[in-house]
């Protein structure tokens, strides 16, 4: 019976298309399981079926705590017991690896209690100890199927247990995302015009006015670029300078992979129109993630690009700055997977001069 459900469930995951999925923090999960109890066989019990729930939450992507009921109904396998109800409530620790990832394999710790019902006997209760491991699948990022393994100690002798089952995970109650504002520097001001005294005896002439129309700093008859917005490195003539480099980093990874030389040589390309000044590599990610590792994995990208232009175009590294701005600055809603790619990007401000 299990190993058919299980062939459900992958078939199941086989047939979901492709979206981002993975632990989200603050979340809830409830967990319906099936699968099967093995009995230490000085216990006189049948391996039997067994049906759980589990009610968790995600304090962090990395960490959670569950709660799970576990029932069973094992048969005697020989004449020196009775058929016997087992029952056990236990408090797990979870700890995810890749949390980010569809596929999300965990390890876990937990303690709780067992109750033994033999028929025509009263409850026996016991201290339980357990500890195993298994995996998360994420159809989407509200519906997963898991796998768990445990190895249960109940605590007389003790007794040595099996415990594994499979089944649905529903994630839910997250607070909502919230798009951050972009932190936007304030526009250089225009530079002052100073205009000659007249002449006394003269007839008096009025004031030149000098339009600068785009705010960016360059007047209106030495802008090349009139429409430039404002916030933009920009360069003499009035024109930007700052490249969005389309470099699609998957999550949680600075690798850059050739299909993205041709981002990198435009980069190139710009720096070189400009020797002599300081270049800023800009890092930024989505929101996925705490905000500290998101802050480092941005530092990560920018001086991924940075060792990039160094290496494959010569571009000297210490005329390049790499920093990093987490997700503090995005440029799209993280809300949707176009959003998360726009944001997970690199900028290169190749006209900088400090």
């Amino acid at each position: 019976m299990l190993h058919r459900i299980l062939c459900i469930f992958v078939v199941l995951a086989c047939l979901t298309s492709p979206v981002q999925a993975a632990v989200t923090a603050g979340s809830f999960t409830l967990s319906p399981m099936v699968g099967g109890y093995l009995f230490e066989g000085d216990q006189s019990l049948e391996h039997s079926a067994l049906g759980s729930l589990g009610l968790g939450y995600n304090l962090s992507k990395l960490a959670a705590l569950e709660a799970v009921f576990v029932y069973t109904e094992a048969e005697a396998s020989d004449s020196s017991t009775t058929d016997t109800t087992v029952k056990s409530l236990r408090l797990d620790a979870l700890y995810h690896f890749s949390p980010d990832s569809r596929l999300v394999p965990y390890f876990a710790v937990g303690m709780g209690g067992i109750t033994l019902n033999p028929d025509g006997a009263g409850d026996r209760d016991h201290f339980l100890l357990n500890y195993g491991g298994g995996i998360k699948y994420f159809f989407n990022d509200n519906v997963a199927l898991r796998a768990d393994v445990r190895h249960l100690l109940d605590f007389r002798k003790p007794d040595n247990n099996l415990l594994y089952s499979a089944g649905l995970l529903f994630q839910f109650g997250a607070p909502a995302p919230a798009a951050k504002p972009a932190l936007v520097p304030a526009a250089p001001a225009a530079a002052p015009v100073s205009v000659a005294p007249t002449v006394a005896s003269a007839p008096a002439q009025p004031a030149p006015t000098v339009l600068d129309s785009d705010g960016d700093g360059v007047i209106d008859a030495q802008d090349q670029c009139p429409e430039t917005p404002q916030a933009v490195s920009i360069d003499q003539q009035g024109c930007p300078t700052k490249l969005t480099l389309r470099i699609n980093f998957d999550l949680d990874s600075t690798s850059i992979s050739s299909d993205f030389d041709d981002e990198l040589a435009k980069a190139a390309r710009c720096i070189n129109d400009y020797p002599g000044n300081s270049v800023f590599i800009d890092g930024h990610t989505d929101y996925l993630g705490a905000a500290h590792y998101n802050q480092v994995l941005s530092v990560q990208r920018a001086n991924a690009v940075k060792n990039s232009l160094s290496e494959k175009f010569n571009i000297p590294a210490e005329r390049m700055i790499a920093r990093g701005f987490g997700e503090t600055q995005p440029i799209a809603d993280n809300r949707t997977t176009e959003g998360l790619f726009q944001n997970r990007r690199v900028e290169v401000s190749c006209g900088a001069s400090n």
